[in-house]
């Protein structure tokens, strides 16, 4: 593995807008975009990559056995450079009232929904995985990085929502030396089913 000596370091835009509203009940609306631009990042340029077969069904061997490559004469050859790009944009809205006392004891919640598209050229920049099954982690010879690989990410979640709920009262006993405080907390949560492997297998 060689490095290309010209190579720019990465670097990301962090961008974040958001608004607060303070409605009647202590209900609290804060609405926000974030986003996160990456530029320059990383890649693993194969510049002797493995060649396809006659049917494009796998990878093309030698009449010695040997896998079948840009240079035949050569092996493995890889370059780590930078140029690949990702883009994070979020839509992050929560609700949420501290508790409060009511007839039944102190009530609060928090309700957090977040919509968000992660896209990227690769996402696993440093791993070793060649298989098939990792396309992501490598690009073609000659080719825009952006129009080989680039779609949602690995860690692509399109809808995320968490809600938390707390109930908490106190009793004690008239006449005796002991009382107490019990609380009861709920926990939900969904988000959507992730479009990729860890291995990049579906890129679209």
């Amino acid at each position: 593995m060689s490095t290309e000596r010209v190579s720019v370091i990465p670097y990301y835009h962090h961008l974040s807008l958001g608004i607060q509203q303070q409605f009647a009940g202590g209900i609290v609306l804060d609405a926000s975009y974030v986003g996160s631009l990456g530029r320059q990042l990383f890649y693993t340029n194969p510049l002797n990559p493995a060649l396809p077969n006659a049917t494009f069904t796998s990878t093309g061997t030698q009449a010695n056995g040997q896998v079948l490559r840009l240079h035949p004469n050569r092996g493995i050859i890889q370059l780590r450079d930078s140029g690949a790009t990702s883009n994070y944009h979020s839509l992050q809205v929560l609700v949420r009232r501290n508790q409060a006392s009511t007839p039944i004891g102190r009530i609060g919640f928090s309700s957090a929904y977040t919509w968000s598209k992660s896209l990227d050229v690769l996402t696993e920049t440093f791993a070793s995985n060649s298989a098939p099954s990792a396309p992501s982690r490598f690009t073609c010879v000659c080719v825009p990085l952006r129009k080989i690989d680039y779609g949602p990410s690995d860690n692509d979640r399109r809808h995320i929502w968490t809600t938390v709920t707390s109930v908490e009262s106190s009793w004690a006993w008239i006449g005796l030396s002991w009382s107490g405080i019990w609380r009861v907390v709920n926990n939900a949560g969904y988000h959507s089913a992730k479009r990729n492997t860890i291995h990049g297998s579906e890129r679209i």
